[in-house]
């Protein structure tokens, strides 16, 4: 084994007490090396393998929200996702109604159905994800450190840390979504970069969703049109011919003749049955 304790005694100033001055500092680096090597190859091997775990949760939400989905199928998903990644116990997406200042819990899990209930409409403003809705800010609350609010259904759930994350599509304000904890948990500033990346890439297939529901919408409601002018048209062409044959029928009348009159009453019939 390498004995790196050996130092060499420094007797002068000279040429030889500089070389043994500069063997001893690198007797010192190498010690220090040597001692920390293990654990800055655990640190860096950690280090990497908590950056492929991001990469690979980046990718599998990127894949996953590209798919086809219903809003409700689409968040689950998304939620699942992010908290078997961060170990969370619940966690719900809400979307905004700006209209009507109000929050519309989409999905839950973890939460009981009493919870999800009472908070399945939430004004803005209101608890805790409310307010960083309202302030449009991701937060991260531990339960334990707020006493001055009072008992919170979060806190009566069991749950000991609350974090909310906002979600956005360019610039507009889409909703959030929030994970609970069991335990205190705090995040880093990788961490919360990374939800944030999550919470733009969600933000973007939402906005796209309804975006592609206008364009159908759009193209429904253009087909109705097209239909209903041709029905317009139709009817029309059908009651300029009704009113011909009205206009014949009562020259007839008026000049005496019954027979060509009798022929027009057939005519007239099957005009009103065809419109």
């Amino acid at each position: 084994a390498s004995d790196f304790g050996v130092r060499q005694d420094v007797e002068s100033r000279d040429e030889v007490g500089q070389l043994s001055s500069a063997f001893n500092e690198m007797a010192d680096r190498l010690q220090h090396l040597y001692c920390h090597l293990e654990d800055e190859v655990r640190r860096k091997t950690a280090s990497l393998e908590d950056k492929n775990r991001e990469l690979a949760l980046l990718y599998d939400c990127a894949a996953f929200l590209q798919r086809r989905h219903t809003l409700a199928t689409m968040c689950s998903g998304f939620l699942s996702r992010i908290a078997a990644h961060f170990g969370a116990a619940g966690s719900t997406v809400r979307i905004l109604d700006p209209n009507n200042e109000n929050m519309h819990m989409v999905v839950h899990d973890g939460l009981s159905s009493e919870m999800a209930e009472a908070e399945r409409c939430m004004k803005i403003g209101d608890c805790l994800c409310g307010e960083a809705a309202a302030r449009k800010i991701s937060v991260v609350h531990k339960l334990e450190d707020m006493p001055h609010i009072g008992p919170l259904a979060c806190s009566r759930e069991g749950f000991a840390t609350i974090s909310v994350f906002q979600i956005h599509a360019q610039d507009q304000h889409v909703g959030l979504f929030s994970l609970h904890f069991l335990q205190a948990r705090s995040f880093s500033e990788r961490e919360r970069a990374l939800l944030e990346t999550l919470a733009k890439l969600v933000g973007v297939a939402i906005e796209n969703m309804r975006l592609a529901a206008r364009e159908r919408e759009m193209a429904i409601s253009e087909e109705r049109n097209l239909v209903a002018r041709g029905l317009h048209d139709s009817i029309a062409q059908g009651l300029n011919f009704l009113n011909l044959q009205v206009q014949m029928l009562v020259a007839s009348l008026a000049a005496g003749r019954p027979a060509e009159a009798a022929e027009i009453v057939p005519l007239l019939r099957a005009g009103v049955q065809e419109s």
